[in-house]
């Protein structure tokens, strides 16, 4: 999906057709992964944002196309597989954002309705990675009250269930004490507070002017995260973490009650031992307004990010009465800030080439007041995207013009529909390619324009780079400027990946050749050298043994992502082929008539790119280096990719039945292992209850949630993990 796309999107989840709905939860899913997983935003928050209102627009509307993979039922993260998983205590759960003054209002009224004593505390929302701090006592001092306390678990949120240990890192916090003394009377025998890991504006400008260009972080949000979830706590140090608590998860064997009882009197306990979160008391919506405008004109002096700003119920107590669903943290609600709006003076625009070969557009901006780069939400703007001609077109872009710009979820800098002054002249589009000379074409069906040239060099070096992109084959250490000087002096052809895994034979112990035999050697060149030359041969070898999904996704085929990756090898296993390999059946199905359109998710664009693949790796009769489909034969020759698992016996004895399974499992490790089980027996799981449910399994059989009720209403049978093991096996 593009820009185009995202407008398309807005303000029409409700008439979304099925194709579009799975295709923008897909989307959003590998949207949640890049922000949440790989601490790298595609969008903006705003962006982000928008698009989760209209996907929850279109569930409201057919609550039976909602399966529980939606991000809108799940919590963005996951656990990262570089450290220890940790079971929550205390789920670690979301907040639920509203973009109006309107929703705030209801939400309080619709409190003060069942608690007219109600109360409200508003809190800072800060811009960084959730954790959880266990702490628990020993070595009492009767004399003062008073007991040791030791943190035992430092843990990520996750996914909201399960998360990372990352207790090693988060001693070289500020402000984090691995041993302290505290009233036991008021902390109890153990107690568990959750906060808000973040970096400071100042530590991330520090951080970036130490950085070449292509390696600098997008916000300090993102270099937070991910540098609490590297395994090296002498750099989590070095970069300056910060923590702020802003709430009591659990306290236990404490007598009394002033962290528990109310938000704001437990923070202001918190307070004189840790650093917390800024925290007002309000007693209705008028005082709440209050507080939110005052905080957001004050934000930019804060010295670090907040996104906006959280509302909560103050009484403990009434908490549990205002749930929102599972996804989110009852009693709360958190009001997110709209964009900060500045004038900008167009000075140049700069043409570029991606994969596809599309051409993209980015304006060279400044104040126009100072003409220097704008300051916005703490960091400088100089650049802004500009996504298509159209967009250019119908906002009147060109050098001299001034526009308003803001920056969008206060990461990315973006051009406002207000233009203060024109320019003398609208930007167009180049008529060739600015990289190789050939006519630049325009898409028929939309704005985009494109380098006619298939095998224009700077495209090729484009599909390289996200060939070896972190989602794709993960070549760490090859970032695009490598690859175009490698590309540029001959050590390799960007039109084929397979050169990569070639380096390592052209040369001897000396180093590197070129292709062609010749020198000098590539650790010879200014900015290699030997160590870095061995890490990138390394990295590149590492990638040989690798899986289905990287490859395909690798491949760059039109709409083919990480996520219809997943979706097309789950197709190929349950098909029944007799080719052992992937690739191999993947062949076989398309001789056979297979409909790559069946599957779900998939479309006619997707089953033309998939018919374009397959076809082209039948036609290679033999080899033709000038035959398009030849690069991708010869790369996949030099990749082992393990072979499909064979269906066990009875493996469709699920086959017509379709299951719902709700709530916490105990058998299998987690209901992702528990979906393979019931797929791989050739049954379905959906998310919702419907009548077209053969069993809903919850191991609370008596529960009242939803489920319960829908399939107690529908006569469906609710059977637990255990009776479900029993009657079909595990």
């Amino acid at each position: 999906m593009n820009t185009n796309k995202i407008e398309q999107i807005k303000s029409n989840g409700e008439n979304l057709t099925k194709e579009a709905y799975i295709e923008l939860k897909n989307w959003l899913s590998d949207l949640a992964r890049a922000y949440y997983d790989d601490d790298a935003p595609i969008v903006t928050d705003y962006e982000y944002d928008m698009l989760m209102v209209e996907l929850k627009a279109c569930e409201k509307v057919h609550p039976d196309w909602v399966s529980e993979d939606s991000i809108s039922q799940t919590i963005g993260g996951t656990a990262s597989s570089k450290f220890t998983k940790v079971t929550h205590d205390v789920p670690m759960l979301s907040i639920e954002d509203v973009f109006d003054k309107e929703s705030v209002k209801a939400w309080v009224d619709s409190v003060k309705k069942v608690h007219p004593d109600a109360a409200f505390t508003v809190e800072e929302k800060i811009d960084g990675l959730s954790c959880t701090l266990r702490y628990k006592a020993s070595d009492f001092d009767q004399v003062r009250g008073s007991a040791l306390y030791k943190l035992t678990l430092a843990e990520t949120r996750g996914n909201g269930m399960i998360g990372e240990d990352v207790t090693e890192n988060i001693l070289q916090v500020n402000g984090i004490r691995e041993k302290m003394i505290l009233p036991y009377d008021t902390f109890g025998n153990e107690f568990q507070l959750r906060g808000e890991i973040y970096m400071t504006q100042e530590d991330f400008d520090r951080y970036n002017a130490m950085q070449p260009e292509d390696k600098k972080a997008a916000n300090p949000r993102n270099l937070a995260a991910g540098t609490l979830r590297q395994k090296d706590a002498a750099l989590v140090k070095e970069r300056g973490l910060h923590m702020f608590i802003f709430n009591v998860q659990k306290v236990i064997g404490n007598k009394l009650d002033n962290l528990t009882k109310t938000q704001y009197d437990g923070l202001r306990t918190l307070s004189s031992f840790f650093d917390t979160v800024l925290c007002y008391y309000a007693d209705d919506f008028d005082t709440i307004d209050k507080i939110i405008d005052q905080m957001g004109s004050t934000k930019g002096q804060f010295g670090y990010d907040i996104d906006g700003a959280v509302i909560k119920v103050n009484q403990k107590g009434y908490q549990k009465d205002f749930p929102s669903s599972s996804k989110y943290s009852a009693g709360h609600i958190a009001y997110k800030y709209p964009q900060e709006e500045k004038k900008a003076r167009v000075t140049g625009v700069d043409v570029a080439i991606g994969r596809t070969g599309k051409l993209t557009f980015t304006a060279e901006v400044c104040d126009d007041e100072t003409n220097l780069p704008l300051q916005m939400c703490g960091t400088e703007v100089s650049r802004v995207t500009l996504h298509n001609m159209d967009y250019i077109r119908e906002r009147h872009i060109g050098v001299g013009g001034v526009y308003g710009i803001i920056k969008s979820g206060e990461i990315i800098p973006k051009l406002t529909e207000t233009v203060y002054k024109e320019p003398a002249k609208i930007f167009d589009v180049p008529a060739v390619c600015p990289f190789c000379g050939a006519p630049v074409v325009k898409n028929k069906d939309g704005a985009d324009y494109y380098c006619s040239n298939e095998q224009c060099d700077e495209r090729a070096i484009q599909q390289l780079d996200y060939f070896a992109g972190r989602d794709q084959m993960d070549i760490r250490g090859l970032s695009i400027e490598k690859i175009r000087f490698l590309h540029n002096e001959g050590y390799i052809d960007a039109h084929y990946p397979v050169n990569l895994y070639n380096l390592l034979d052209q040369g001897n112990a000396g180093g590197v050749y070129k292709m062609n035999g010749q020198g000098p050697f590539l650790e010879d060149q200014p900015g290699w050298e030997v160590k870095s030359v061995g890490k990138l041969i390394d990295s590149i070898e590492e990638t040989r043994n690798t899986d289905f999904v990287r490859v395909m996704a690798a491949l760059g085929l039109d709409n083919i992502g990480h996520g219809q990756s997943k979706l097309l090898k789950k197709a190929i296993e349950n098909y029944d082929g007799t080719e052992p390999k992937y690739f191999d059946r993947l062949i076989e199905m398309y001789a056979n008539g297979y409909d790559f359109s069946t599957i779900e998710g998939f479309g006619p664009t997707i089953k033309k790119s998939l018919d374009e693949f397959c076809q082209g790796i039948l036609d290679l009769a033999f080899p033709d280096r000038n035959h398009k489909a030849q690069k991708y034969a010869d790369l996949l020759s030099e990749l082992t990719i393990p072979e499909i698992k064979k269906k066990e016996k009875g493996s469709d004895t699920l086959k017509g039945m379709t299951f719902v399974i709700t709530g916490s499992v105990h058998d299998y490790k987690n209901r992702d292992e528990f979906k393979e089980s019931v797929e791989a027996r050739g049954g379905k799981v959906s998310g919702s209850v419907s009548s077209k449910t053969s069993f809903l399994v919850n191991n609370d059989v008596t529960s009242t949630s939803g489920k319960n009720k829908k399939a107690q209403e529908l006569g469906i049978e609710i059977i637990s993990e255990d009776e479900f093991i029993s009657r079909f096996g595990r």
